[in-house]
């Protein structure tokens, strides 16, 4: 897709939620784990700019990690 700047985000930078919402919304210390789900949330965006909204992605969060401490558990 054609993205002119500042329409699609390109890193996790760019999103409407940060390392330190991730944090305080999941309970979760700093770490791998946080760029994680940052990693996953910039990839739903990427997909979908109009989801790049602070209130879906934090709604969001809570099946996001839990989908991802399954996978990384298997």
């Amino acid at each position: 897709a054609d993205a002119t700047a500042g329409e699609a985000p390109l890193n996790e930078v760019d999103l409407a939620v940060n390392g330190n919402d991730v944090m305080k919304i999941l309970g979760i210390p700093p770490g791998p784990e946080v760029g994680a789900v940052l990693r996953e949330l910039l990839e739903i965006v990427l997909d979908d700019p109009s989801k790049n909204r602070r209130e879906y992605l934090i709604d969001i969060l809570p099946g996001l990690h839990r989908s991802l401490t399954r996978n990384s558990r298997a």
